[in-house]
């Protein structure tokens, strides 16, 4: 049971001997303040300071630091997530069907390895799908409890991929392994796919390079703007696929949220770094429904806002917005060195190779997005001298030019790593939403094309939010 370990100028291995946790550590400095982040990182009890002592020293050498309270070799075991909405609907649609919904399903799913993904799958196994029909493709960002939703999704037979890298390369590498893994299944058992994605990957790739087991898929419910854009992108559509991005109680509540957490994550990083907010600059890029909920809370906490948006009407929308709070719109994306905080809210790349020469030293780039888009990585890798990791921060020491650029949770979406993604009863809400897309597409019903949420559908979703939530 053991696993590396990384923290400060630390490295080494953890695991379980004799009942005992224990964490051997080597290191090449050796100091308090360096124990110390360890010790809260990995949570140990502060009396283990007691029983270490300190000296320097030039080559590594092993610390061994052991709990003597015994533990369980017993896996951990998410505690039960409860969500109202979806057990009601779940539950409507397995009594009002005269068979299984998603009996004879191959189900692919890629989104957040969060522990409300748990419940959310188990409806679709009590539905009728069996575990080992379900794939899940899955991004690497820093989830809090990954490891646990992950085994815990294995154990019941389910498939797991998960890219090698962080490349959006390598990302739709693996997106098509797995598409070719489950249309082989499908060839062997004669059960077709069903598709629920965030981002937009599946039904392209069944529109291209898959085209020829088009056949296979039953549609897809597509859960972002992201991935809404890239679906619509395609010119004639082989199977119904439902939009839940353009849901409109999905946009009353989860924008103000999102951009709510992504507020309280900017301000914190800053405080924790003693900026004065007040006098903070902060270029938001994108005045879509996060960006636009974002350029307000922001205001309101005192920052000096700015806004660009490469949709003319929306620079349009933001500058009628001017009136609630102190920002300004930019009509060209230039004079980038001038921003403490550049924060990408577009759902694509917003920070490109040549805009990357322009940033201040000391920048930091946030990410509000979907997945890990918004900033030119790989561009930024090749321009930067060395790069390192100092506690949220990768800082790119960028060649030719002595200036640092620090991209905080490496480029991934700073509401996952910090926060934990979305409340309950937002998620709440945009599952039930989903599993009821999927039986609608299940149900074979539907035409080809891409469809937003029935009124109905949201009237008594939202009937359930105010039953269990909202009054």
């Amino acid at each position: 049971m053991e696993s590396h370990i990384t923290q400060g100028k630390y490295k080494g291995l953890s695991g379980i001997r004799n009942g005992v946790i224990t964490y051997e550590l080597y290191y090449t400095e050796r100091t308090i303040e360096a124990l110390t982040e360890f010790l809260l990182q990995y949570q140990l009890p502060n009396d283990v300071l007691d029983e270490l002592t300190v000296a320097g020293s030039e080559k590594p050498k092993p610390l061994t630091v052991s709990l003597s309270e015994e533990v369980s070799e017993k896996p951990e075991v998410l505690e039960e997530t409860n969500l109202p909405i979806l057990d009601e609907i779940a539950y409507s649609l397995k009594t009002n069907k005269k068979r299984a919904v998603f009996e004879n399903t191959i189900i692919i799913f890629v989104l957040h390895l969060l522990r409300d993904l748990v419940p959310f799958v188990e409806k679709f196994n009590d539905l009728g799908c069996l575990y080992e029909d379900m794939f899940f493709l899955t991004k690497t960002y820093a989830y809090p409890e990954r490891e646990i939703v992950e085994r815990q999704l294995r154990d019941k037979g389910s498939k797991i991929k998960i890219p090698k890298g962080t490349k959006q390369s390598d990302f739709f590498e693996t997106a098509k392994c797995l598409l070719s893994e489950a249309i082989d299944q499908s060839k062997k058992t004669g059960k077709r796919v069903l598709i629920i994605e965030d981002g937009g990957y599946f039904v392209p790739f069944f529109h291209n390079e898959f085209s020829v087991e088009s056949s296979r898929c039953y549609g897809a419910v597509e859960q972002t703007t992201k991935g809404f854009r890239r679906d619509l992108a395609i010119e004639e559509h082989c199977f119904p696929i439902i939009s839940i991005a353009n849901s409109q109680l999905k946009l009353y509540l989860e924008a103000p949220e999102v951009a709510e957490t992504l507020q309280e994550n900017i301000v914190y990083v800053c405080k924790k770094m003693d900026k004065q907010i007040h006098k903070c600059k902060v270029l938001i890029l994108g005045y879509g429904n996060i960006g636009e909920k974002l350029a307000e809370a922001l205001g309101h906490k005192g920052m000096m806002v700015y806004i660009y948006d490469s949709d003319p009407m929306k620079r349009m929308k933001a500058e009628c917005a001017r009136r609630n709070y102190s920002d300004k719109v930019l009509e060209k994306k230039a004079n980038l060195d001038a921003y403490e905080i550049i924060v990408g809210t577009s759902g694509e790349t917003s920070l490109v190779r040549e805009d990357l020469w322009s940033l201040r030293h000391g920048v930091i780039l946030a990410s509000g997005s979907s997945e890990r888009i918004e900033f030119d990585l790989e561009a930024l890798d090749d321009l930067a001298r060395d790069t390192k990791r100092e506690g949220f921060f990768t800082l790119y020491h960028i060649k030719k030019e002595d200036k640092i650029v620090k991209l905080l949770c490496d480029g991934e979406p700073i509401n996952f790593p910090l926060s934990g993604g979305i409340s309950k009863p937002i998620i709440d809400v945009v599952y039930a939403e989903m599993l009821w897309a999927a039986a609608m597409i299940r149900d074979e019903s539907l035409n080809s094309g891409i469809m937003t949420v029935p009124p109905k559908m949201e009237e008594e979703i939202y009937r359930l939010y105010k039953k269990y939530y909202a009054f």
